[in-house]
């Protein structure tokens, strides 16, 4: 799947519709939602100071009895699912990195690895599928993007974690292994053309992840949508769109509105899943509840 895995590291998720709304917590009410619920945009490579300059964001915390994740960060600390991932993530033997990509494109890796400050080359990576290294090149420079990130305080998995320890629920909209067979499942040599196309412009790559963050950390919502539309307009084809975003956001719908109406919850998840017309924000209103940003 081209990109995709570069597309959601960096975009991982973001947005919302409209500027003079800019906001990453919004607020449920009315039809059949007992309390209010809301929902919140994220990056998953975000510092967690992002919840302090949010404004509303305690309030909708303390107010939630559940908190609703893409998936519950919880199994990945279980040595079984660590296991389960790392198969998902390394080759076949015959379709390793060297055996996939040319010396020139290889040599691209090695060069932005280094200026990324990853101490490593392209020869260590070999056992990695495509869409692997795509994700390990598009993090490093998200954490350059985000100089407060820190890897032990990730984003969605802290608030969870809070969430426990204040006695909440945590649910998951998905599952992890739907989640990995999206980044990894499709095939090789799919794989490997989003790799190329991202090494083609090094630094029109470099330049969209720190534009993201720049419009994450202003919640420019407009500004992150287009940003969105502009990566998967470059190399995805509308079924990989569909299936990056328009048909997770339906199924987690279906989650979503039998959840509404039993209690206030938080949902948590990239705030690339919140705009347009098939964003969860959308969604929700046509589904007759009241979503209007937190002020």
């Amino acid at each position: 799947m081209k990109r995709t895995a570069q597309i959601l590291t960096l975009l991982l998720i973001l947005a919302s519709t409209v500027s003079a709304n800019a906001q990453l917590l919004w607020k449920i009410s009315g039809k059949d939602a007992a309390k209010p619920s809301w929902i919140f945009g994220t990056h998953h490579l975000a510092p967690v100071s992002v919840l302090e300059s949010t404004p509303g964001f305690d309030n909708a915390f303390k107010s939630a009895e559940t908190i609703y994740g893409e998936i519950d960060m919880s199994l990945l600390e279980d040595p079984a699912t660590q296991m389960k991932m790392v198969s998902y993530v390394l080759a076949p033997a015959d379709s390793t990195l060297s055996k996939v990509l040319d010396p020139n494109s290889l040599a691209t890796i090695d060069r932005m690895l280094k200026e990324g400050g990853l101490p490593v080359t392209a020869a260590a990576l070999e056992q990695l599928k495509p869409a692997s290294v795509s994700n390990t090149i598009a993090a490093i420079y998200s954490q350059k993007a985000f100089p407060g990130f820190n890897p032990e305080q990730q984003l969605d998995k802290t608030i969870q974690k809070m969430a426990r320890e204040n006695a909440k629920q945590v649910r998951g909209l998905e599952s992890l292994e739907s989640q990995l067979d999206l980044l990894f499942g499709t095939p090789v040599a799919r794989q490997a053309e989003g790799l190329k196309k991202l090494l083609e412009d090094p630094e029109k790559t470099v330049g969209q992840i720190h534009s993201l963050a720049d419009a994450y950390l202003a919640a420019d919502l407009n500004g992150l949508a287009e940003l969105i539309a502009e990566a998967q307009n470059d190399g995805m084809t509308e079924e990989e769109a569909r299936l990056l975003l328009e048909n997770r956001n339906r199924a987690w719908l279906d989650i979503l509105i039998g959840a509404i109406p039993t209690a206030s919850i938080l949902i948590v998840v990239g705030a690339g899943h919140l705009p347009g017309d098939t964003g969860l924000i959308s969604l929700l209103r046509n589904a007759g509840y009241t979503v209007e940003p937190v002020k």
